[in-house]
Order: C-alpha cells, then structure tokens, then sequence
C-alpha cells in the first residue's frame, strides 16, 4: 500500500483516536499524551496487537514508541523540535536497522 493510500485510510482514524484522547498514551500530558503505565499500556497494547493498523493508528508502533519516549526525556530541544513533535504527530517515522 502507497503512504498515500495509507493516509488517505489512517487519517481519519487517527484524528478520531486524538479527539478521544487515546492518542499516544505513553506520552506524558505536557506532550499530549495521557500518560498512562505500563500496567494499562500493557492491557490496552494486547487489545491493539489484534489488528494490522491498530498500533499506527492510536500512535503507539515501534519503534515510533520507544523512540519518542527517549527523545521526550533526554533530547535536547532542538531535537525535541525537529525530530518529536513530528514523530508525536506522524509525519515521519523511525527507521528500522
């Protein structure tokens, strides 16, 4: 699928999820997160595995995820400018190596 068609379909649905306040969880509410623990991270993440998109949707693929939280605590904020809240928003994502 072309990130086109992908945006045309994930969107939406993203925009939904924001409006519900279930977007990227992990994130602390300074980064307009919910800041939710593993704990209820955990339980939400076994219901999200059960669809392809799920994760991409509510904000929480890997290694998105992980990434976002290292930037969040430890990136300078330049980084936090140029890498974060374009990762936070989806506009770019990680690269896996």
């Amino acid at each position: 699928m072309t990130n086109r068609k992908r945006n045309e379909l994930v969107r939406p649905l993203q925009r939904e999820v924001k409006a519900k306040g279930l977007w990227a969880c992990r994130l602390g509410p300074e980064l307009g997160g919910q800041g939710y623990g593993q704990v209820k991270l955990g339980l939400m993440n076994e219901i999200l595995g059960g669809a392809t998109f799920a994760p991409i949707v509510f904000g929480c693929q890997a290694p998105d995820t992980g990434n976002a939280e290292i930037i969040a605590h430890y990136g300078t904020p330049e980084q936090k400018e140029r890498y974060l809240e374009p990762l936070f928003e989806n506009e770019i994502g990680s690269p896996f190596r």
